[in-house]
C-alpha cells in the first residue's frame, strides 16, 4: 500500500516504491489506488500533499483541482463561516452601506466604516468627501445610487454657509 499523498494504479504492483506522488492540487484515495482533486473550497500547494487545505475566510475556490484559493474582490468581504465553494457573487458579501474594502485589501473578512464627512462610492471600495456646500457628522454614509439631489446622502450647508475642509461641519 502506498503512503498518504501517493498512488498507485498499475496492476500486480504494491510496493511503496512503486507508488508516485500526487500532483499538487490533488490527494491519494482512501485506499491510495489514484489521486483525486481537491474539492472545491479546497486547495493544495505540494506534490504528495497529506490533505487539501480549506481556503480562509475571505477566499473562495470553485473549482476542483486547485492550488490556491481566490480573495473576495474590492467593496466584498468574506465572514466566518462563508461559503468557500461559490464565486465571488456568492462566496463573498457586498459591503453594507457606509463600508468599503480597498484593491490593496482584497480578502477582507471585514469593511471599513467611512469617516464622518465622507461616504461610500457606489462600486465600495473607497471613500469620497462630501461635496462642497455639504457635510456629514455621522460615519458610514453611503452613495445611494439613485437620481435624486444629494446622491452622496450628506447634509447640504444652509445657503449662507459652507462646509469646511474635512466637511464634517459648515461654517459662515
Amino acid at each position: 500500500m502506498c503512503d498518504e499523498g501517493k498512488s498507485q494504479t498499475q496492476l500486480g504492483k504494491d510496493s511503496p516504491q512503486d507508488c508516485t506522488p500526487c500532483s499538487k492540487g490533488r490527494v491519494g484515495n482512501l485506499n491510495r489506488t489514484e489521486c483525486i482533486d481537491c474539492d472545491a473550497g479546497r486547495y493544495n500547494t505540494i506534490d504528495g500533499a497529506l490533505k487539501c487545505e480549506e481556503c480562509v475566510d475571505g477566499q473562495y475556490q470553485s473549482e476542483q483541482g486547485k492550488t490556491s484559493c481566490i480573495k473576495c474582490g474590492v467593496g466584498k468581504f468574506g465572514w466566518s463561516g462563508s461559503i468557500k465553494t461559490g464565486n465571488n457573487s456568492i462566496a463573498c458579501k457586498n459591503c453594507p452601506p457606509g463600508k468599503i474594502v480597498k484593491a490593496e485589501n482584497l480578502g477582507a473578512t471585514t469593511c471599513d466604516t467611512c469617516a464622518a464627512g465622507r461616504y461610500a462610492n457606489a462600486a465600495h471600495d473607497r471613500c469620497l468627501f462630501c461635496a462642497a456646500k455639504t457635510y456629514s457628522t455621522y460615519e458610514g454614509r453611503d452613495s445611494l445610487n439613485n437620481t435624486g439631489v444629494n446622491k452622496e446622502n450628506c447634509d447640504f450647508c444652509n445657503s449662507t454657509q459652507y462646509s469646511i475642509t474635512n466637511r464634517t461641519k459648515c461654517s459662515r
